[in-house]
């Protein structure tokens, strides 16, 4: 008997010490989460509204048409506002969704700044579009975006024409095809300048498929020049030395056309 009485005491013991041992756990645990609630509590009510954006750098360049405060407009920051609810990708988004934005980076530095720097998207020409029944004048970028650029100037740039112009999402791109020929002009912009600023028009006419060839309309020379599917310094300069040769022949106003591109020189008279 005393051995059983010893056995029913241990096991009271036991139970005693498991459920002291669970009443701790439990304490602990109501513990933490009121101390995680307790911090979540200080962050939002305390913490949370001190933390404003109060020093916002804009960088953009001198000629960009619009003020620091519509393009905080458009990135939705307010100056005051709270610093944590910034995603800094989505502002860039935002800013970049207007067409003559190549490019916006925008940078939260704690406990209060952001810091934007807007890269400006470059014209290599200029076209005009018909959109909903009128004639808007777009500019064109190396990469084929199009888009209006408010008080830009088009002067000194080339005019393109004969272009498809499809809507993608919202925005405009001149068809796939044409963008190597756009690069190159960007380069011959790059590189001669004054080369770049005797083209007047490219007119771009479409053959099968996606081929298509190209008729240059030099500035101050009444003739067209008919070119393949790309252009370059090199190429540029020998069509102006030619115009320069046929002028001083007294020939442009007889002939309709050269053409450059199998490399011979032909010339197509005009006719009577």
């Amino acid at each position: 008997m005393s051995s059983i009485a010893y056995w029913q005491d241990s096991v009271r013991r036991k139970n005693s010490e498991s459920a002291n041992g669970l009443e701790k756990i439990f304490f602990v645990v109501i513990l933490f989460l009121f101390l995680v609630l307790f911090g979540e509590l200080c962050f939002h009510f305390v913490i949370s509204p001190r933390l404003v954006v109060n020093d916002i750098t804009i960088h953009v360049g001198r000629s960009f048409p619009l003020s620091d405060s519509e393009i905080l407009s458009i990135a939705g920051i307010d100056s005051g506002g709270s610093y944590l609810a910034i995603d800094p990708q989505i502002v860039a988004r935002k800013l970049e969704s207007v067409p003559f934005i190549a490019k916006a980076a925008v940078e939260k530095k704690f406990p209060g700044s952001l810091s934007i720097s807007i890269t400006e998207r470059v014209p290599v020409a200029s076209t005009i579009a018909e959109l909903d029944g009128r004639s808007v004048p777009l500019f064109v970028s190396a990469d084929g975006v199009l888009f209006p650029y408010p008080g830009k100037e088009s002067s000194g740039m080339p005019v393109l024409s004969g272009i498809e112009i499809p809507k993608l999402s919202g925005r405009m791109f001149v068809p796939s095809a044409l963008v190597s020929f756009l690069s190159d002009l960007e380069k011959v912009r790059n590189t001669s300048p004054e080369l770049y600023r005797l083209i007047s028009e490219l007119k771009f006419i479409k053959k099968n498929g996606d081929d298509y060839e190209v008729l240059l309309f030099p500035a101050h020379r009444k003739v067209r020049v008919r070119i393949g599917t790309s252009i370059d310094e090199q190429l540029l300069t020998y069509i102006m030395m030619v115009l320069d040769v046929v002028s001083q022949q007294n020939m442009v106003d007889k002939l309709d056309e050269i053409d450059f591109r199998t490399g011979e020189v032909v010339y197509k008279i005009r006719e009577e």
